[in-house]
């Protein structure tokens, strides 16, 4: 096997057993559900931003 980066069976088996793919302890989950949440509000902070300054352009500039 000499020469091949990723061999079958690690493309099958072995994947599953690497850090990125095991699944968190608790409290690593929970941080990870905290973090996806700051990201998901201040997403959606930004968008309502932006709706806002574009209606704003809409009605001070496009009559």
């Amino acid at each position: 096997m000499q020469g091949q980066l990723f061999t079958p069976d690690f493309l099958t088996r072995g994947v599953l057993e690497t850090p990125p793919w095991q699944l968190p302890d608790a409290a690593g989950y929970i941080n990870f559900e905290s973090t996806l949440r700051t990201i998901w509000r201040s997403a959606k902070l930004h968008q309502n931003r932006l709706g806002t300054l574009y209606s704003l352009h809409q009605e001070l500039y496009i009559k």
